[in-house]
């Protein structure tokens, strides 16, 4: 399960990176951003959830 959460930001790194040009346009920037802050407290409640 962690292995397919890390595959997946791995890719959704990779298609932020190939997608560079979409940042310059103000909305894009801020879903993504909203998406990132979404997945890192998943993140985290998954990890604290299990320790």
């Amino acid at each position: 399960m962690l292995k397919f959460i890390f595959l997946t930001f791995f890719d959704c790194v990779i298609e932020s990176i190939k997608g560079l040009d979409n940042y310059l346009s103000y909305p894009s920037l801020l879903i993504q951003s909203l998406y990132f802050l979404v997945f890192f407290i998943v993140l985290a409640k998954v990890h604290y959830g299990r320790s």
